[in-house]
């Protein structure tokens, strides 16, 4: 994947745009993308670090005077958009990337869609909500209090939108060290100062003095300053007047001093969401109008302590709310949990999580631990997240996670988290009362629409299985409709639209399958369906797991059942991929296929004594039309298994009064055996290509011998565009 990057820094700029772009590129290179930047070549445009870094880097050429008709973020760009759009697109040389991604004040539609035909997919970074935008995605990850409503009319209703603190781009060692630092407590002994990267008003040294002044004589002070600060001699000349004070030059991450610090004094920035990570109390002065409506909302929701405009506070402001805070115990009373809630560190992951998306074999599952409360909240509020309002009262957030804790510690309760990447993205919780169990499970509003879900049922089953298989059912209220909207998209059904079920709670149904059997992926979708009607599901691989109940399913199960767990069960139902009573017996597909059929009938019938030889109950058929491959004739196989098995239970008790006995003369196919997937060197291609569809190239492949060796044979399905 190749992404570009538009951004620039500069005196005027700062640093904040090209670092939050650093670290964005920095977790997409990991995952395998190309990244290239394109920065104008302004007085400390940051290329050099950039290229450090080992990014390719373009400097677009030195900005000449334009006119800004008052808009000082115009006149940050340099030139007109029409130029820096033609530059850009010459510096691209030809080439489309995947993803572009601005960061520009004085980027908006005119420049992003001079850029359309040079890019698969545009993603801007954006804080202002003052103009339109031509994009895809789009990431605000500042506070407000006015959610998507911000960007409802400079963005197309197709576009993204990733708003708020839950998608800051932070550095990996933010949430690191948020997981293992100490918590505050007492009174405050070590301040970090940081201003941002440029702080041309010199608030830095503003904040000094008020910290020279005696009373605050015992507090050891770490002093940051950025790659583009022209003051630093100044700086440098105060603190050396001042005890227990060290100046820092820039440094890849703050996260260590931030571990260390009990107050930070800082800018309403991209290091704001840095220290509410850290939970570090933090006494903030807006640098740039853009910063105010965050740094008065967060004030306002007791996140910080928020001083004003820096050029309008005067010292003994600065120095007067100081008294207030390191003389007391005020910065151990902070809204600790809810600035976690609020900026967690894994923001960069989430975003990275939409331009390229996990691929379904990349996420597992693993038991929830108690850091993971935070997350299960989110999903809980996931209204509010989705529109950038993620703020959390105390009287909500501490309940909660005090309730996550005790579900953690008690022994019927399983609760497990979907993630890849270090990225939380689903949980699926059990909970046992005496023989049963209840399942209800979540996913993050980012991955929803991949098909996830089934995934996320199959693997929490199958966790579950491995303490103790128990009967599942839903938690889901009748007519609940709060709780029904995820499931309606998960293909769940409201038990008030099946009359059949009325009276009653729903049925029972096991089912029983070979561990490593193909059909598996396909089930969790059935053992949703059944789930949302109300019925109790048990799925295992093992006969000796099975409890009695209704029916029971024996899909793609190669083991021999006993009378005695047969007896567990009202009706035992199998289905067989043939016209009973002819092809009884072992893989009836694939022998039927090298036969040269491609109209395949599939059987529902009881189990009996005799293999294959119950009461047919349905029966319907899967056609192919010659070309299809082992992936694709299982997926066609499993629907129709899936399909019967649905109808059953749609259609007890009536469709045990239209059974059918087996009529007519029986034929067996033998067991597949390794040999029988044996190449003819002297025949044809065309003439084997029956048996090429139907072997699986990892567990039996094709194969041939020769000149005293053997040689597999693999085949992929290409489709042939334009002959």
């Amino acid at each position: 994947m190749n992404i570009v990057f538009r951004v620039d820094a500069s005196i005027t700029i700062g640093t904040g745009h090209v670092m939050r772009c650093r670290t964005l590129a920095t977790a997409l290179k990991k995952k395998g993308a190309h990244i290239k930047f394109f920065c104008r070549e302004h007085v400390g445009h940051l290329g050099d670090v950039l290229s450090r870094d080992g990014f390719a880097v373009t400097l677009l050429p030195v900005a000449t005077e334009t006119e800004s008709k008052g808009n000082i973020y115009a006149s940050w760009l340099g030139v007109s958009q029409k130029e820096d759009a033609e530059q850009t697109i010459s510096a691209l040389q030809n080439e489309r990337c995947d993803w572009l991604i601005v960061d520009h004040y004085g980027l908006d539609h005119i420049w992003e869609t001079s850029l359309r035909a040079h890019t698969i997919s545009m993603m801007v970074i954006d804080d202002l909500a003052n103009r339109l935008h031509d994009c895809d995605v789009l990431l605000d990850q500042n506070y407000s209090v006015t959610g998507q409503e911000r960007y409802r009319s400079y963005v197309s209703a197709q576009c993204q939108l990733l708003l708020g603190p839950r998608y800051a781009l932070l550095r990996s060692e933010y949430a690191i060290y948020s997981k293992t630092k100490a918590p505050h407590s007492g009174n405050a002994k070590r301040v970090l100062v940081y201003l941002g990267g440029s702080d041309n008003a010199n608030v830095t040294l503003k904040v000094l003095v008020a910290l020279s002044a005696e009373e605050f004589a015992h507090v050891a002070i770490d002093i940051v300053v950025g790659p583009n600060f022209i003051h630093k001699a100044e700086v440098i000349r105060q603190a050396g007047l001042m005890v227990n004070t060290q100046v820092h030059n820039p440094r890849l991450h703050l996260a260590d001093l931030m571990a260390n610090a009990d107050l930070a004094i800082g800018a309403g920035g991209a290091t704001m969401w840095e220290r509410l990570c850290m939970d570090l109390p933090s006494l903030v002065l807006s640098i740039a109008e853009n910063q105010e409506p965050a740094c008065e909302a967060l004030a306002a929701a007791g996140n910080i302590w928020y001083l004003g405009a820096a050029d309008e506070v005067e010292i003994k402001v600065i120095e007067s709310a100081l008294v207030d805070l390191l003389v007391s115990d005020r910065p151990a009373k902070v809204l600790g949990v809810n600035n976690k809630y609020l900026v967690d560190g894994l923001g960069v992951n989430r975003v990275v999580e939409i331009l390229s998306p996990s691929a379904l074999q990349d996420i597992a599952l693993r038991p929830a631990n108690p850091s993971d409360g935070l997350f299960c909240f989110s999903w809980a509020r996931d209204n509010e997240i989705t529109d950038g309002r993620a703020d959390a009262s105390q009287g909500d957030l501490v309940p909660y996670l005090a309730s996550f804790d005790q579900q953690l510690l008690d022994i019927n309760c399983h609760l497990y988290i979907l993630e890849s990447g270090g990225l939380p993205m689903g949980q699926i919780r059990f909970e046992r009362i005496g023989t049963e169990a209840t399942v209800a499970y979540s996913l993050d509003h980012l991955v929803r629409g991949r098909g996830w879900s089934n995934h996320l049922l199959m693997l929490g089953i199958e966790a579950f299985n491995s303490s103790r298989p128990m009967l599942l059912k839903s938690t889901h209220a009748v007519g609940d409709t709060a709780m029904a909207v995820p499931f309606i998209q998960l293909h769940f059904q409201d038990r008030l639209a099946v009359p059949r079920l009325a009276g009653r709670l729903g049925y029972s149904i096991a089912m029983v399958t070979d561990k490593n059997s193909w059909i598996n992926s396909f089930l969790p979708k059935l053992l949703a369906n059944w789930l949302g009607q109300g019925h109790r599901v048990l799925w295992t691989h093992r006969v000796s797991n099975l409890q009695s109940a209704d029916f029971c399913f024996y899909l793609s199960f190669s083991q021999i059942v006993p009378k005695n767990v047969l007896s567990l069960f009202g009706n035992n139902l199998v289905v067989h991929e043939s016209d009973l009573p002819q092809g009884k017996g072992w893989s009836p597909v694939t022998w039927q296929i090298l036969e040269g059929k491609n109209k395949l009938p599939v059987t529902l019938i009881e189990a009996a004594e005799k293999v294959d030889s119950g009461a047919i109950y349905a029966q319907e058929c899967i056609q192919f039309e010659g070309h299809e491959l082992v992936t694709e004739i299982r997926r066609k196989q499993a629907s129709a298994t899936i399909n019967l098995c649905k109808r059953f239970v749609d259609d007890y008790p009536g469709i045990i009064d239209d059974q059918k006995c087996q009529v007519g003369t029986e034929s067996f196919y033998p067991r597949r055996k390794p040999s029988d997937s044996v190449l003819d060197v002297d025949a044809s291609l065309k003439n084997q290509f029956n048996l090429l569809r139907t072997v699986d190239n990892s567990s039996y492949p094709a194969f041939f011998e020769y000149l005293g060796c053997r040689y597999e044979v693999h085949i992929v399905k290409q489709t042939v565009v334009d002959g």
